[in-house]
């Protein structure tokens, strides 16, 4: 009998770092940079610290990132009140040809963040330098 990943997140959200991260979340302030982290460790801690009652928007630096990261929180959190906010475009905007799978993605999660379901969003900033 192995861990799961519910120990994992258990584990993390026990260390000392989860508890200063959720305070300062608490707190007025509006964003946080964490770096240093590896691999899934980053799903793992957004994992620790997320609040179902209090929304958070990661954004990651690119695309594939953004997609590896959101898998990894799926995987953790489920597929319930995590979504995945892409760009319309398939490659490159500039390129203009729109997805339609990613089209459905951003108006799931657009719609999810308007009721206020969308507890984690993932996404990156060429999908959130588009107009809406």
């Amino acid at each position: 009998m192995g861990l799961q990943l519910s120990d994992f997140v258990a584990l993390y959200a026990k260390h000392p770092q989860i508890s200063h991260i959720k305070k300062w979340l608490q707190s007025a302030e509006s964003s946080l940079h964490i770096s240093g982290l590896q691999a899934s460790a980053r799903a793992l801690v957004a994992a620790s610290v997320s609040n179902p009652q209090t929304p958070f928007c990661i954004i990651l630096n690119d695309a594939d990132s953004a997609a590896y990261f959101y898998h990894d929180l799926t995987q953790i959190l489920g597929t319930d009140n995590v979504f995945f906010f892409p760009s319309s475009y398939k490659s490159n905007t500039r390129k203009g040809t729109k997805d339609p799978a990613n089209e459905i993605l951003r108006t799931e999660t657009l719609t999810k963040i308007s009721t206020q379901e969308a507890t984690i969003v993932v996404t990156y900033p060429e999908a959130t330098a588009e107009k809406i």
